[in-house]
């Protein structure tokens, strides 16, 4: 009769355990379609091949499109002129914040931005509104330097990762990284 007893305690935890499983692996199912879903709309309201996430980095209402790299301001242009966007643009603080995302997310150490200074030295961003001077790195905009860029300095050194760089139109030593950027 002990043995009946033990017999039907296994059974019985084993249709337990089961069914707890079952239903875990189903709720994982769920979560995982649901997640998928919600990614999926979020990337429907960027046009193919823009995303408005990179890995974990998810950016509101924002679609950039990593498009490799360029040794001038003029071929960054040009290349997301291409593709209907423009030029990496830093409107906002919270675009601002977004650059050491797209940082980790480049090949390069350099990040084309689409500002340019106009014949007064001022910097107007490609859709013709003016940068953000608290924007700017400590030291710039420098003279003669007439587009931007962002790269991350590590703030032992006195750097700022969230800060905007002037820079010669040419690139020196290293192609910049495009990153063409379109609003949702």
């Amino acid at each position: 009769m002990r043995e009946f007893y033990n017999v039907a305690t296994y059974l019985f935890l084993f249709v337990l355990l089961r069914a707890t499983l079952s239903k875990s692996i189903e709720e994982q199912q769920q979560q995982h379609q649901s997640s998928n879903e919600e990614s999926s709309s979020k990337n429907l309201s960027c046009p193919e091949p823009f995303v408005s996430s990179l890995g974990e980095h998810e950016f509101d209402q924002q679609c950039y499109f990593i498009a490799g790299s360029a040794n001038s301001f003029r071929a960054a242009s040009v290349i997301c002129e291409q593709r209907n966007g423009l030029v990496l643009t830093v409107s906002n603080d919270r675009e601002l914040m977004n650059l050491p995302k797209l940082y980790k997310s480049n090949p390069n150490y350099y990040i084309w931005l689409g500002a340019v200074a106009n014949a007064s030295n001022r910097f107007h961003w490609q859709d013709g509104s003016p940068l953000n001077d608290s924007y700017w790195c400590s030291g710039h905009p420098k003279p003669d330097y007439l587009c931007t860029y962002y790269t991350r300095t590590m703030p032992l050194f006195g750097g700022n990762e969230h800060c905007i760089y002037s820079g010669k139109c040419e690139a020196s030593f290293f192609k910049h990284t495009v990153i063409c950027h379109i609003q949702a």
